[in-house]
């Protein structure tokens, strides 16, 4: 394994005798796995802290990249092992390579939110420029755009950088050239080997702190088992589009809590190809793209997460859609996705997109982002949403299309811009299932839709949309709804040419039969509190 700075150790196992020291001394701080054998200490604050300790809470280590090379070291071996990082700022990054062992490997926190894996370095020496508020230094990096992924539409210069500021914590915004700097930007000029940045207030970045994103990544790890990453912040690394500053890939037993992913270029935290993966209280904010990716996962279980303000280097681009959401989600098979948040994303909320399948998501909050608060599609199903509240999204609250078995029960869609739930898309699609190969086709059929409150706020607000396809309607099965839109009498617009009453829709569908359409009351939509006040017609099922 390849250490930070580029020394290479040359027998990860020598360190087995130093960390035989720290069996049978005091027990782990709380928090660290009960019945790890071996724990290490990393501290960088600690002035006895150096990469020669045993890595003791007397004697810790300084670098978590030190501490992960012994933790390796005794886990090849079977044995379970936790490293333990003291609050501090580390700039480094950490790679973990596949492993035979199942033995179990923990990163902790030993104090949660005040531990920092950053991807930045503190650059001092800045030269003014002439007379001007603007400063430059050596820029050592050629980067350029990142190569556009396969089968993605043409993206502007902007969407395709990496380079990222912070002075005094605060993100600058990065222009193309020099010449259009202002304040509160910077900009790079990699034929000249030069960053410029205009601080914004005048600040002279000499007496600040000037963090520049140097590290496309700043923890990965594959082919391993029962490994727990616990209440660290990620964060400024320079990842390039469609990457994730935290990846982990072919993983078995993944967990990940209590753990911060902020103000990375592109993604936060991305888990691919893996089976049994769990991610508690997580936050993964102010990302430039995606906030979560999961793909290719079998059992997944995500609870109390929070994926908000994302894709802001999209938006500096004018690309919202595509592969953008706070949480993207791809073949998933067997998954809970429970009590997550996503707002304020320029993108949508949460999207499931392709081959998913035994999936529920339960008790969401979608709200203000700027395209459709969640998305389905392309699934075979069952898909449940159960208990959510999708409200002031500029798209759809919730949108669906090609996909079967879609099941949306006591959910709460409220001032959404262009409908509160839509059915739209393509007629039919084929999508490959990823673990048996097989070639599914995938439409708007077996959709459910049952006791949920559907309310739009101005005229144009429709509470469905939805088209008059004959298989769909054949297998839907809709009832104790309630659809109100005080400015518009005939919400309901079907098949894409009329706008129906309920009574409408009753005759045509058949369905609704003990729907109502009735203010439905919510306690505080305003502060997006949609529980029912006492006499609401809304009759959950």
């Amino acid at each position: 394994m390849m250490r930070p700075d580029g020394a290479r150790v040359s027998s990860l196992f020598a360190a087995s005798a130093l960390a035989l020291m720290l069996i049978g001394g005091a027990a782990p701080p709380r928090g660290a796995s009960a019945d790890s054998a071996y724990v290490f200490h990393v501290d960088n604050q600690n002035p006895a802290a150096s990469d020669s300790n045993p890595g003791t809470a007397a004697l810790p280590l300084s670098s978590i990249g030190r501490a992960a090379d012994l933790a390796l070291a005794v886990n090849a071996g079977g044995a379970r092992v936790t490293v333990l990082i003291h609050p501090g700022t580390y700039r480094e990054t950490v790679s973990l390579p596949p492993a035979g062992t199942p033995a179990a490997m923990a990163f902790q926190a030993t104090d949660a939110g005040k531990t920092v894996i950053s991807g930045s370095d503190l650059w001092t020496g800045w030269q003014r420029v002439g007379t001007s508020a603007s400063f430059a230094h050596a820029w050592p990096y050629a980067w350029g755009p990142a190569p556009i992924p396969a089968n993605w539409p043409s993206l502007q210069d902007i969407v395709r950088r990496r380079e990222m500021v912070f002075v005094n914590g605060q993100p600058l915004r990065q222009a193309l050239a020099p010449a259009s700097l202002g304040p509160g930007t910077f900009a790079v000029d990699e034929t000249a080997g030069m960053i410029y940045l205009w601080a914004s207030g005048g600040i002279d970045p000499n007496t600040a702190a000037v963090e520049v994103a140097v590290r496309p990544a700043l923890f990965t790890a594959s082919g391993r088992a029962n490994l727990t990453v616990s209440g660290l912040v990620f964060e400024h690394a320079a990842t390039p589009i469609d990457d994730s500053a935290v990846f982990f890939s072919q993983m078995t037993n993944l967990l990940v809590q209590d753990t911060v992913f902020r103000w990375n270029n592109w993604g936060g935290l991305g888990v691919y190809a893996s089976t049994s993966v769990t991610a508690l209280r997580n936050a993964a904010d102010y990302n430039g793209g995606r906030g979560m990716e999961a793909k290719q996962v079998k059992s997944l279980l995500f609870d109390h997460n929070d994926t908000s303000y994302n894709n802001w280097r999209g938006a500096w681009g004018g690309f919202y859609d595509w592969a953008m959401a706070g949480l993207k989600v791809l073949d998933l098979h067997d998954g809970t996705i429970s009590s997550h948040r996503a707002a304020f994303n320029q993108a949508h909320g949460v999207w499931l997109d392709t081959d998913n399948q035994n999936v529920t998501l339960s008790d969401g909050v979608w709200c203000g982002n700027l395209l459709n608060g969640a998305v389905v599609e392309a699934s075979q199903g069952p898909t449940t949403i159960l208990g959510a509240a999708a409200c002031w999204n500029g798209g759809r609250g919730l949108f669906t299309s090609e996909s079967s078995d879609l099941a949306v029960r006591n959910s709460a869609l409220y001032g959404n811009g262009r409908a509160q739930f839509e059915v739209g898309g393509q007629l039919s699609l084929t999508v490959t299932n990823w673990e048996t190969g097989a070639v599914i086709t995938v439409r708007a059929e077996r959709l459910a839709l049952c006791g949920n409150a559907m309310m739009g706020q101005s005229g144009s607000q429709d509470v469905m949309v939805i088209p008059g396809w004959a298989f769909l309607l054949s297998t839907l099965t809709s009832g104790r709804n309630d659809f109100w839109n005080p400015e518009n009498a005939a919400p309901i617009f079907f098949d894409w040419t009329a706008h129906f009453t309920l009574a409408d829709w009753q005759q045509t569908s058949g369905q609704d039969t003990d729907s109502v359409s009735a203010d439905p009351l919510f306690t505080d939509p305003a502060n997006w509190n949609f529980s029912p006040q006492p006499g609401s017609p809304w009759r959950k099922c």
